[in-house]
C-alpha cells in the first residue's frame, strides 16, 4: 500500500505548518498545490488521501475546485477551510451548505487551530485508510 497523502491546497503554506509534524508521525505525504489542476492530478494517484483546501479572499476558486475534486476523485474526503471570518451567520450557513452540496466532508470558519486542523485531518485520513484497505 501506498503511504497516505495529504494533498494541500492554499496559498500561503498555513495548513502544511499545521499538520506536518502529524504527517511525520504517521508517515503520511503531504502534497502541497497551489494550482488547481495538480491537486486534482496527485488525487487521481492510487493510495488514500485527503484534501484541504484553504480559501482566501484572492482564492475563492477553492469553492470551484471542491465540486471538481468530487468528480474527480469522489472516494477522496476534503475539508475546506475559510481564512476570513465571515460576516454573520447567515453567510456561514449559506457557504457551509454550498460547500456540504459539492461534496465537502467538513467545513471550518476561523478561528483555525492546530489542534482543530490535526484532529480534522486524522479523522478524515482514519476514513480514507479504512476505505483503501
Amino acid at each position: 500500500m501506498r503511504h497516505p497523502r495529504l494533498v494541500i491546497y492554499e496559498r500561503d503554506g498555513f495548513l502544511a505548518e499545521q499538520v506536518r509534524e502529524l504527517a511525520r508521525e504517521h508517515r503520511w505525504v503531504v502534497r502541497e498545490s497551489r494550482q488547481a489542476d495538480a491537486c486534482l492530478k496527485i488525487l487521481r494517484d492510487p493510495g488514500p488521501a485527503v484534501l484541504l483546501i484553504k480559501v482566501d479572499k484572492e482564492a475563492l476558486d477553492g469553492m470551484a475546485l471542491i465540486g471538481r475534486a468530487f468528480e474527480s476523485a469522489p472516494h477522496c474526503p476534503l475539508a475546506l477551510f475559510f481564512d476570513e471570518k465571515q460576516e454573520g451567520a447567515g453567510q456561514r450557513a449559506l457557504l457551509a451548505g454550498l460547500a456540504y452540496d459539492l461534496g465537502a466532508s467538513a467545513v471550518v470558519f476561523p478561528p483555525l487551530t492546530q489542534s482543530a486542523v490535526e484532529d480534522l485531518a486524522a479523522g478524515l485520513m482514519a476514513g480514507a485508510v479504512a476505505r483503501d484497505a
